[in-house]
């Protein structure tokens, strides 16, 4: 057996372990009371979701909780459509619009900012203007949270496209595939990356890091950059209950643009995470050109790799189709890589590529 096979499933059991681990680090002792919770939302240019996304938060059956929505200045109907629905529920809703910002800060994470200095709650909750969740959703939070979590990871899966099987799938296994390798790493205890749809962090600990400071001049990165900034251990959570459903991009064109706005994150990393990025493409890359270079060798490491693929996606599958698996892969390195290449980084807005394809306190203004 060649190096290149050892190492590679070296790597492949390595990624198993750190991910088995993070699944089996369950926290089964109650060990404080249910919390107050401040689901905290931003948007921009979100009027097509709204509906269906508020009416999820709004239908909630654990009670303690207040919706904390910041307008970032919208040119569509969000500002009104926001305003009416904070009108409806002045009991569960308080709604700022953001019509400027101070210097220094981009708007979106000025945004989370200022909504979090608002908040009352003890567990802050984040989650996607796009996202339509359970009503067991926040049961699931302050489960974890009364377990003695204060940093919790949760899981968004995408909802599919009618008449774009292809593509809905390929983002639906990038979602995937991205969850499985942060879990991997949380196991390992390395704060790698998190999915910003969906995780929640105790307002105490917020406080003491103030996660968004040092990076608020950078237009992405909310979620990633912020995670990096907070020493905590991450506790997982998988249920399909605490699942927020994201809208899927409908364009190619589209999911490279949302590719290319997460991937502008990744060199503003800690040194040690942009070489672990490095090292995962080095990976995915060595198994594709074996398959060309050492045919033997390739398809060995190849089908090495799909067994590790089908050992964690199947947590977090949603609506890929696991014997669609081996072809996803190789289009998703060939994509991702494209992003990463060809995508021009700069000059991408925080805007929504989903466009083509929720109710409260009377609205303020910012400072």
């Amino acid at each position: 057996m060649s190096l290149f096979i050892i190492l590679h499933c070296f790597l492949s059991l390595v990624f198993v372990v750190g991910f088995y681990k993070a699944l089996r680090r369950r926290r089964t002792k109650i060990l404080r009371t249910s919390p107050f919770i401040s689901v905290i939302v931003t948007y921009k240019n979100e009027a097509p979701f709204i509906k269906k996304h508020l009416n999820s938060l709004l239908q909630q059956r654990y009670n303690d909780y207040e919706l904390l929505l910041v307008d970032d200045n919208s040119k569509d109907e969000t500002f009104y459509l926001l305003q009416e629905a904070a009108k409806k529920h002045r009991d569960k809703i308080r709604f700022f619009s953001l019509k400027s910002i101070p210097a220094g800060w981009k708007s979106r994470k000025y945004a989370l900012h200022y909504a979090v200095q608002q908040a009352k709650g003890d567990l802050l909750v984040f989650t996607d203007a796009d996202c339509v969740v359970s009503p067991f959703w926040l049961e699931q939070f302050a489960e974890q949270y009364c377990r003695g979590a204060s940093l919790i990871m949760g899981y968004s899966p995408y909802k599919a496209v009618p008449k774009r099987f292809l593509l809905s799938q390929l983002i639906a296994f990038d979602a995937a595939l991205t969850m499985a390798i942060n879990s991997s790493f949380i196991g390992w205890g390395l704060t790698y990356a998190l999915t910003g749809r969906n995780w929640a962090i105790e307002r105490r600990l917020w406080q003491r890091y103030q996660p968004l400071l040092n990076h608020r001049h950078i237009p992405f990165g909310s979620d990633d950059l912020a995670f990096h900034r907070i020493k905590a251990e991450p506790s997982l959570l998988i249920h399909p209950s605490s699942w927020a459903w994201s809208a899927t991009a409908k364009s190619w064109k589209a999911f490279l643009q949302q590719k290319k706005r997460h991937l502008s994150a990744f060199i503003h990393y800690p040194k040690k995470y942009q070489w672990l990025t490095w090292g995962i493409w080095l990976v995915e890359w060595a198994t594709i050109t074996a398959l060309f270079v050492v045919p033997q060798e390739g398809a060995i490491a190849y089908a090495f790799r799909l067994l590790v693929l089908f050992l964690t996606l199947r947590y977090f599958k949603g609506i890929v189709h696991l014997w669609a698996i081996p072809f996803l892969y190789g289009m998703w390195i060939g994509f991702i890589n494209f992003a990463y290449l060809f995508g021009s980084l700069r000059n991408v807005a925080w805007s929504n590529p989903r466009s083509d394809a929720f109710n409260t306190e009377k609205s303020k203004k910012l400072p």
